[in-house]
């Protein structure tokens, strides 16, 4: 694939990547009032889905060895396309619901994304990861900036949500069609003998 497509794919996707994270806090009294939450109630809407970024990381490599990294990839856009309509409810449980969604779609998404720029441009792969990175703070911003905008114009916090589910309509079909998504080959047993990552000294002393 060219260098200029990839990274105009990396944007689109990338731009998917913070804005569920973001566009909540500005909205969280509001939010609050509409629902009745309590104060534990409404700060865990905001810490959920950093806690979900970590939990279901490791997620990642299990579901790339068995579906192919791309169709991985796929998998998180569409899940999370699912959790920000999903979110964008008047339900309590919806709104917990699709908050636990998009921060497990994101942590798949977001331990995938920057292999593939490696695999794919190795030789580019420190611009590639500075776009990347760029395109995070963008979603991240845009979403802070516009999420209460966005409610006043609509005149509803649950239309500000579901506006974001469109980034995923726009980059989904653009990384399905331009990436090929191969199933992954048949690990051999020197491969499966690998150990886990939990087992590696260096990945214990990282997390620590």
């Amino acid at each position: 694939m060219p260098a200029s497509l990839f990274l105009l794919i990396l944007i689109l996707v990338a731009l998917n990547l913070r804005p569920a994270l973001s566009s909540l806090a500005p909205l969280l009294d509001r939010i609050t009032q509409d629902l009745g939450l309590s104060t534990l109630a409404a700060g865990l809407l905001t810490t959920l889905p950093v806690v979900c970024l970590g939990l279901f990381a490791p997620l990642a490599p299990r579901l790339a060895r068995r579906l192919g990294v791309e169709r991985t990839l796929s998998l998180a856009l569409v899940t999370l396309g699912i959790a920000l309509w999903l979110r964008a409810s008047d339900m309590a449980l919806l709104l917990y619901l699709g908050t636990l969604l998009c921060g497990g779609s994101i942590g798949v998404a977001g331990t995938l994304l920057p292999a593939i720029v490696k695999r794919e441009h190795p030789e580019r792969a420190d611009l590639f990861t500075g776009v990347y990175t760029m395109a995070l703070c963008l979603g991240a911003a845009l979403a802070a900036g516009l999420s209460v905008p966005l409610a006043n114009l609509l005149d509803s916090w649950q239309a500000s949500l579901a506006c974001w589910a469109l980034l995923v309509v726009i980059a989904l079909p653009a990384w399905r069609l331009s990436m090929p998504h191969p199933w992954p080959e048949k690990m051999t047993s020197q491969q499966q003998a690998t150990p886990r990552l939990w087992h590696l000294p260096l990945a214990r002393q990282v997390t620590f």
